[in-house]
C-alpha cells in the first residue's frame, strides 16, 4: 500500500510475486488514482490488510480480513473515531511452487 498523505490519496495492490515489484506497482496505482507524492505505507506477506477510516486511517495486517477488521475497528474507536467504518479490505494469498 502507497498513499500519498497530503492529498489522502491511495494504492493498494496484491499477490504479485515480489516486494520489489509489489511497491512499484502501489506507487504506480496510487499515482494513477491522483498522488502526486506516493511513498509505500505497509507491505504484507501472507496476510490481510484492512483500512479503517474513522477521524483518521487505521492500518492493519493480520492472518484473516475477521481479526484485521476487528483489531482496526478497536484502534480507530480508541483514537477518538466516531464513525468508523471499512475503507478497504483484502489479502496477498500464498502461492504454492512447485
Amino acid at each position: 500500500m502507497a498513499s500519498d498523505v497530503e492529498n489522502g490519496i491511495s494504492g493498494i495492490v496484491t499477490d504479485l510475486p515480489s516486494k520489489r515489484r509489489a511497491k512499484r506497482a502501489a506507487i504506480e496505482e496510487c499515482k494513477v488514482r491522483g498522488g502526486v507524492e506516493c511513498v509505500v505505507a505497509i507491505t504484507y506477506k501472507n496476510q490481510c490488510l484492512v483500512v479503517v477510516d474513522g477521524n483518521k486511517s487505521y492500518i492493519v495486517s493480520s492472518p484473516t480480513i475477521g481479526r484485521a477488521t476487528r483489531l482496526a475497528m478497536q484502534d480507530c474507536v480508541k483514537g477518538g473515531g466516531t464513525d468508523c467504518h471499512v475503507y478497504y479490505s483484502g489479502c496477498s494469498t500464498a502461492k504454492r511452487i512447485q
